[in-house]
């Protein structure tokens, strides 16, 4: 985007004039990618490219670049979980998914996708605001095999604080409001919220929580026996200089592998975050 078409965007935006910047906005992408595309707000700036919506930001944050590369980050966005988080297990129709650290729902459209009419998916997010974009993502998207779960997925019942990140999905909780500048939120284990909801199995589980994946497994020692497919994202790589507070790797495949899972890597990755997702299957 221009300097002068980003200038122009902002004071309207200032100016609340939004329906102004949609028409503009979606008559601009359309020039430049000659797609079927569209943007306009719903508490949220949305992207539609063909029959799939994607929530930004509450403020117009859309560049030319994105526009640009359209096709690119549609496939991105929609498909790149597939290679995240499938390498052990395809989610099938008719199963039941938990998304944990589900955020703005890209992972969480292409489950609901997967497991069809007859299959559910439980979708966890914690951060407010990311929340409020899952929504629009399900509503826009018409995903109604999804539950929307706004909790932090913890070792127990409660609340915990979340951090305020610009990339909202480098969010992370803790027990402590320790910059004073986290977010409350509720928090529940998954053996507590299986229980109460009266769920039986669990075909597949993801989670990617930055690091609270360590109090997550705590609070899973019963629902653990339930879960036949499991996926969870460890971030030992964001570790710097012998710090250890993201090291989580080792603890979740022990935990796997004492509750009777096979487990695997993918350590030739050239990506580091690619190495540290554990999957597992229960034997």
């Amino acid at each position: 985007m221009s300097t002068s078409i980003r200038r122009i965007l902002n004071a309207l935006e200032r100016a609340g004039a939004r329906p102004i910047i949609s028409r503009l906005a979606t008559n601009w992408a359309r020039k430049l990618t000659k797609l079927n595309v569209e943007i306009f707000y719903d508490e949220f700036w949305i992207v539609r490219l063909g029959d799939s919506f994607l929530p930004r930001k509450q403020y117009f944050d859309i560049y030319a670049w994105d526009i640009q590369h359209l096709r690119f980050l549609w496939k991105h966005y929609f498909r790149e979980p597939l290679d995240y988080w499938t390498h052990q297990y395809l989610p099938q129709p008719g199963d039941v998914v938990f998304d944990i650290g589900a955020g703005i729902g890209t992972d969480t459209l292409l489950f609901s996708e997967l497991v069809g009419p007859e299959g559910k998916v439980y979708a966890f997010e914690a951060h407010p605001t990311t929340f409020r974009r899952l929504q629009k993502t399900c509503q826009w998207n018409q995903l109604v095999n999804v539950v929307q779960i706004p909790c932090a997925l913890w070792s127990e019942k409660g609340h915990v604080w979340i951090s305020n990140l610009e990339q909202d999905v480098s969010n992370s909780t803790q027990s402590i409001n320790d910059n004073g500048l986290s977010t409350r939120v509720d928090a529940i284990d998954l053996d507590t919220f299986v229980d109460v909801n009266r769920i039986g199995k669990i075909n597949f589980l993801k989670m990617n929580i930055e690091g609270a994946e360590r109090m997550a497994i705590c609070g899973m020692r019963n629902t653990i026996g339930k879960i036949k497919n499991i996926a969870i994202a460890c971030h030992d790589f964001l570790d710097q200089g012998g710090s250890r507070a993201f090291a989580t790797r080792d603890e979740v495949l022990n935990f796997l592998r004492d509750n009777n899972f096979e487990v695997s890597q993918r350590s030739d990755d050239v990506r580091p975050y690619v190495r540290d997702h554990v999957h597992g299957t229960l034997k």
